[in-house]
């Protein structure tokens, strides 16, 4: 996951996710393809923001968090959740923060 380096209050944030799967026993990764389900959580005080991604090639998803929601947010930091799972497999999670000015 690619948050920016400093979201600004108001403004859409665009997070890029890479998407990989690897199929037992092996144990090279190939690029997901569009059947992978990806989602972004942003962790708020009172609760969670969800945001589904979009497919853009193999291995690469984006997900678009509205100028509407980041106007609403505080300048601070923010821990972000990227979610992906392939058919009924367990998910894979990821962490990051996020700095909103």
């Amino acid at each position: 996951m690619t948050p920016p380096p400093l979201a600004l209050h108001g403004k859409p944030l665009g997070v890029a996710i890479k998407v990989s799967t690897i199929e037992y026993p092996e144990t090279a990764a190939a690029p997901a393809d569009a059947t992978a389900r990806v989602t972004l959580t942003l962790v708020l005080a009172g609760g969670e923001k969800r945001y589904k991604a979009v497919f853009v090639r193999p291995g690469q998803y984006s997900v678009t968090v509205p100028a509407a929601d980041t106007r609403t947010l505080s300048a601070g930091t923010y821990a972000i959740l990227a979610e992906s799972q392939l058919h009924q497999e367990t998910p894979s999670v990821q962490s990051s923060t996020l700095v909103l000015f």
